[in-house]
């Protein structure tokens, strides 16, 4: 089919109620990224790059509703949208998709018109992953299990030396610094400086004891995983720990420095799994919000992956070879599979964001009232100040014209 004949196709829209939508459209952009990994070799210029499977696509949405009936229509399609369910929408472009809204805006400014802008994504309908026990319990326990196993790897590869418990040493103390300040005073504090104290104490002994030592460096490690902090708080403390640890690959050079860091920073990637299995209240309630933690832990993930072959070395004939640990590494790629996986799946139910632009002026008691409906405790128009970043200058009255954030299930 010619691509004129294309264009002249509709666009149609299914949602999850059933109902159909036939607006006109903008043509706008796709895009598709590829799982990927880089490996980077010493003395050899550039870098050898495997492509995997690509991640889902994402569109740019530009529709619009016209005519005298367009307001009642944009609003039928927007109580529509609501509905958890996805969307089945053939683009003449792009032919039938599958997709999941992400965020919607609605821009009533000119008159007879009312035009939708946003991003879906593609979905798996049928053959995806699925899983019949509760993902929070099924991660906390694989968690453990991956724990146990990083610090069995480097109990049965390395007997330690004075030179490896300095360097044990220096790298707890790197990690409760950066983590205690995420630790509320009280329980929390005093649990992970005892935590700290413990291991401290267990590395001493590293020589005759390297798993027990092992052991109490993975629990300081997976300490702030739990902390009464945001998600993206925690993530924002683990990523700067292994950028600590990462700055100091090009000096790791040794069998035991290279196990360490292995286990270090395995551990903590274990943890973001943790800590992104346990969520503050409304740290999950926009869709992009999943989206950006599942993107960041991927992207450490593979990284550290590729360190790893970075560090491998050419054989494992030597007594002195590094070859990363295969039951370890294994099971942390499983748990991050499984995790991810289950990330999606809360993403799918979390709440979609919608956008408007004011019609008339109005002010924060109307517009939360509009949105969510007034509460004694006064927490939705809390809410919505937060998500629209209302200041001063608005709380008495928000000007016509004025992009307004909200949030649907």
């Amino acid at each position: 089919m010619s691509w004129i004949e294309k264009i002249q196709q509709n666009l149609t829209i299914t949602c999850g109620d059933g109902r159909k939508f036939t607006p006109l459209y903008v043509y706008t952009q796709k895009s598709v990224e590829y799982n990927i990994s880089e490996f980077e070799f010493i003395d050899i210029e550039g870098a050898l790059v495997k492509r995997r499977k690509p991640k889902a696509r994402r569109f740019e949405l530009e529709i619009i509703f016209d005519g005298e009936n367009n307001l009642d229509t944009s609003a039928a399609f927007e109580e529509s949208a609501k509905d958890p369910r996805h969307w089945v929408m053939f683009h003449p472009l792009y032919g039938d998709l599958n997709v999941q809204p992400i965020s919607l805006g609605f821009d009533n400014r000119v008159i007879n018109i009312t035009r939708i802008t946003g991003t879906v994504i593609e979905t798996i309908v049928e053959g995806g992953p699925r899983s019949t026990a509760d993902a929070v319990d099924t991660i906390t326990d694989l968690s453990e299990v991956v724990s146990d196993s990083i610090a069995t790897s480097y109990a049965e590869n390395i007997v330690p030396n004075a030179t490896d418990i300095n360097e044990m040493t220096a790298a707890n103390g790197s990690l409760y610094n950066d983590g205690k300040v995420l630790a509320k005073e009280g329980d929390e504090a005093d649990g992970y400086f005892n935590a700290f104290n413990n291991a401290n104490s267990a590395i001493l002994n590293a020589t005759s004891e390297p798993l027990s030592a092992m052991n109490k460096i993975q629990a300081v490690i997976s300490a702030p995983a739990l902390f009464t902090e945001t998600i993206d708080a925690r993530f924002k403390q683990f990523e700067s720990q292994i950028d600590k640890f990462r700055a100091q690959l090009s000096g790791i050079t040794t069998k035991s420095s290279k196990f360490l860091y292995q286990a270090n920073t395995g551990g903590i990637i274990n943890a973001m799994v943790l800590a992104a299995a346990y969520p503050l209240p409304g740290n999950y309630a926009k869709k992009q919000s999943v989206l950006k933690i599942i993107d960041k832990l991927l992207s450490v993930y593979n990284q550290f992956i590729v360190d790893l072959d970075t560090l491998q070395t050419d054989n494992g004939g030597s007594p002195d070879s590094f070859v990363p640990d295969f039951t370890s590494i294994n099971q942390l790629t499983s748990l991050v599979n499984f995790a991810v996986t289950n990330l999606f799946s809360i993403s799918l139910g979390a709440k979609q964001e919608r956008f408007i632009y004011l019609e008339s002026d109005s002010n924060i008691i109307v517009l939360t009232h509009r949105f969510y409906g007034l509460v004694a405790d006064d927490s939705t128009i809390d809410d919505f100040i937060a998500q629209n970043e209302i200041g001063l200058t608005e709380i008495l009255n928000i000007r016509k014209g004025r992009k307004i954030i909200y949030f649907v299930d």
